[in-house]
């Protein structure tokens, strides 16, 4: 779990690589750049957008890559102020 700010991300076929700067995380990597993949058909398409900020579960899939998918709690920082209060205080990568 993190909350990051998306620097990027790439197409290829129906797999879509996110590029996050991560500001604070509670799970996973001490890393301030994380990738997460999403895959993407005609019913589901990723809402992350470049520069917007969120707090991401993503758990890691059977080649160590992050995924989100649509029954994911990831959403975008705005709107997760309660799993924040829950979470507390977070560690800062290094």
């Amino acid at each position: 779990m993190f909350v990051g700010e998306v620097v990027g991300d790439e197409k290829n076929g129906d797999v879509r690589r996110v590029d996050f700067k991560v500001e604070k995380y509670w799970k996973g990597a001490n890393t301030k750049r994380l990738e997460i993949y999403v895959y993407e058909t005609a019913r589901f398409q990723t809402w992350f957008k470049k520069g917007g900020k969120y707090l991401i579960y993503a758990p890691e899939d059977e080649d160590g890559k992050l995924r989100v998918d649509r029954c994911s709690r990831s959403r975008d920082v705005e709107f997760a102020e309660e799993d924040l209060q829950k979470l507390g205080e977070g560690k800062i990568p290094r």
